[in-house]
């Protein structure tokens, strides 16, 4: 075991000999960015909601006055009535 030819001393060896890892910024411009894209995207989803809910209400009303004025529009005229004379006597 005490080898230069065993695996883990030689990957001891390697680990002591390597560069110590560099600490990089944290990606500032990647989360705005992504944060921005979140927002564009919520806000868009939220528009559509909202027109697509107008639209349905739009529908449902029109709807609406249509039966209405078509039922008003079939309505039977209301005859006159005849006029009684009056008997001659």
């Amino acid at each position: 075991m005490d080898s230069s030819n065993d695996p883990l001393k030689r990957l001891v060896e390697a680990a002591k000999n390597a560069p110590s890892p560099v600490d990089e910024k944290p990606p500032s411009t990647e989360v705005n960015t992504l944060r921005d894209c979140v927002r564009a995207t919520l806000l868009t989803l939220t528009w559509r909601r909202i027109s697509l809910m107008a639209a349905i209400i739009a529908g449902i009303a029109f709807l609406i006055f249509y039966l209405i004025i078509k039922e008003q529009d079939s309505d039977p005229p209301v005859p006159n009535p005849v006029p009684e004379f009056p008997e001659t006597p």
